[in-house]
């Protein structure tokens, strides 16, 4: 059933992937979404490519995990997103994200174990499908569109919000720590 609507072009690891992933930035049309649960040293090698996308019309959409997790709290992983986010990227934070996905131009999946915006030494696997009804479904499952539209803090007006997911479904949540509301784990000041 799934072969009607996806092509299985290329398996790569994470010697081979990064080529693949090059490729298929500088070849982006009109958008990137990546979900990377860690961003570190890795981007500023994609960092101008993704700058070129931009510069050319392609929006880019990045998930990755809130400031929170160990690793993603750390200087080197703020000044990535930093570096994301001032070429125009739209960063989404998300507490406890994991999923590993690349979807370009709504056609194209790179979908595995590897985190294309920090992977360094591990060793991976990504799996690229071609098939637009594939891209799209996977998008609107991840609820991609819908989790871009980031909310400023309902009490604090600041903009350190997570996407978080409880028994009751998603919600924002402010992690600023100035924030009166910050930490209280309910979601009544979000809408």
């Amino acid at each position: 059933m799934l072969a009607r609507h996806i092509e299985v072009t290329d398996i790569h690891d994470e010697k081979t992937f990064y080529a693949q992933l090059a490729r298929l930035i500088d070849d982006a049309q009109h958008s990137i979404w990546l979900w990377s649960p860690w961003v570190a040293n890795r981007v500023y090698q994609l960092l101008p490519r993704l700058e070129a996308a931009v510069s050319r019309g392609v929006r880019i959409v990045v998930f990755t995990r809130d400031p929170s997790d160990q690793t993603q709290g750390s200087e080197n992983s703020a000044k990535a997103v930093k570096a994301l986010r001032g070429i125009g990227a739209c960063i989404v934070e998300v507490n406890i994200a994991h999923q590993k996905v690349v979807v370009i131009d709504e056609h194209t999946v790179m979908m595995g174990s590897l985190n294309a915006l920090s992977q360094s030494r591990t060793r991976e696997v990504m799996i690229t499908t071609r098939g637009a009804h594939f891209a799209r479904r996977l998008l609107a499952d991840l609820h991609a569109e819908e989790f871009t539209a980031v909310p400023r803090c309902g009490t604090c007006g600041g903009d350190q919000v997570d996407l978080r997911r409880g028994a009751k479904g998603y919600y924002w949540r402010c992690y600023s720590k100035t924030c009166p509301d910050a930490g209280k784990g309910d979601s009544r000041t979000w809408t």
